[in-house]
């Protein structure tokens, strides 16, 4: 099962920094990181 978390809000616990982005998460795992439009196979 793919799952898509659109404008999600990360924050980098080493650094602090934090953005807002699209996450797509398989079987439970964090695959990808980043704009929706680059995820290949996500519509």
């Amino acid at each position: 099962m793919k799952l898509v978390i659109k404008n999600g809000h990360l924050i980098d616990a080493k650094t602090g920094k934090n953005g807002i982005c699209d996450i797509l998460i398989e079987e439970g795992i964090i695959k990808e990181i980043g704009n929706i439009d680059e995820i290949p196979g996500c519509d």
